[in-house]
């Protein structure tokens, strides 16, 4: 006859598997989350991943503020490759945090998949997150963030430094901004999951989220681009570098104004052109105080300027093979920046007497088109 012991034994081992709640409690380590099939440890992936790569994020951006401090080459290399991994990171931060939402934790033993507050599972833990809405939402926040590049960028004045630098901010922005879509999908799919049966309806509501937050920052950024547009508009910048030049203000009749802009601590370098009615040239050039004393030098097609490679020809004690006169072009000019004159035209040196800085100014009497530079 068995002994009361043997019975105890024999009804612990016939004993139904419990629930992962049961077996948390019995846990040494109470905070474990087990298998509810096999009572097995579960692990999180995507959870470890999504640590990782918040750790990676704020360790590198510690380092690109301590290398910041350091004025070597070796320190500005290993800024530049900290910042890179640094806005990587960035970029990489929402796609994680949304696979660490919407992804199950799994069992190490059987391999098992479900949702912790679930229990033993049933046929909603065996729903899978709409893989095909998912890569409908990225591209969606992938196309619409090329919008926003395309409309930052072409903010004018990108060549200063302040505006490059809001430009920059404001892609590096985008990225984190829109990657809110992937969570806003994720946390939206662990709501409704359970309520609704229909895909067609899963995935609209999924999308919903996206849509929002891509139709906002859109908006935003329009908004955001015309305030640049209106700060830095080429008439108002115009003016200040005309300023700087000691010449006249702008004339009325003045259109299609470029303007070229580049300061650095004590160094500048501004490059302008505009287009005039012939009689608000004259009276441009006559009411400038900058040209006063400077050497006017006239060119046809019998006497051009002409650039040119060879710096010998740009002295005047060679002897050429005709009467053209040639110079040493500026390098890196804006593309509508014209320093030949090959019709009829005028030249002033700006720079004529003066030794802490250059410049010039160029008529286009053909196509009554003025272009101005100065540089210090």
């Amino acid at each position: 006859m068995p002994s009361e012991t043997e019975n105890n034994n024999n009804r612990m081992t016939d004993a139904p598997l419990k629930d992962p709640l049961s077996y948390r409690q019995n846990s040494v380590n109470a905070g474990e989350l087990h298998c509810p099939l096999c009572g097995g440890f579960v692990g999180r992936k995507w959870v470890i991943i999504c640590l990782i790569n918040f750790i990676i994020f704020f360790f590198f951006a510690f380092m690109s503020f301590i290398f910041l401090q350091f004025g070597s080459l070796v320190k500005l290399i290993l800024f530049l490759i900290c910042t890179g991994i640094t806005i990587i990171s960035l970029f990489a931060l929402p796609i994680t945090l949304a696979m660490a939402i919407a992804a199950r934790p799994r069992c190490r033993l059987c391999g098992h998949r479900f949702w912790p507050a679930s229990g033993i599972s049933n046929s909603a833990d065996n729903e899978r997150f709409p893989a095909r809405n998912a890569v409908i939402g990225s591209a969606i926040l992938l196309i619409s963030f090329g919008i926003v590049v395309a409309l930052v960028t072409s903010i004018p004045g990108r060549e200063m430094l302040g505006v490059t630098l809001i430009i920059a901010s404001w892609i590096i922005m985008a990225g984190p901004a829109l990657g809110t879509g992937l969570i806003a999908q994720a946390v939206l799919w662990r709501t409704i999951r359970t309520r609704i049966n229909n895909s067609t309806r899963m995935g609209t509501f999924l999308l919903l989220p996206v849509i929002v937050i891509v139709a906002g920052f859109l908006a935003l950024t329009m908004y955001y681009r015309s305030v640049c547009v209106h700060k830095y508009n080429p008439l108002a910048r115009a003016s200040q570098s005309l300023a700087w030049c000691n010449l006249a203000p702008l004339p009325e009749s003045a259109r299609d104004v470029q303007v070229y802009t580049l300061r650095f601590l004590f160094v500048g370098k501004d490059y302008l052109r505009f287009e005039a009615a012939p009689e608000d040239i004259e009276r441009f050039l006559d009411d400038s105080p900058g040209l006063d004393g400077i050497t006017c030098h006239t060119y046809s097609k019998e006497k051009m300027r002409l650039a040119t490679s060879d710096i010998r020809l740009t002295f005047s004690f060679v002897k050429k093979d005709d009467e053209h006169e040639y110079f040493y072009p500026v390098s890196r000019t804006p593309a509508w920046y014209n320093e030949e004159i090959r019709g009829k035209g005028r030249y002033f040196e700006l720079s004529e007497g003066q030794t802490s800085w250059i410049g010039e100014l160029i008529v286009d009497d053909e196509k009554h088109i003025v272009y101005i530079h100065k540089a210090k």
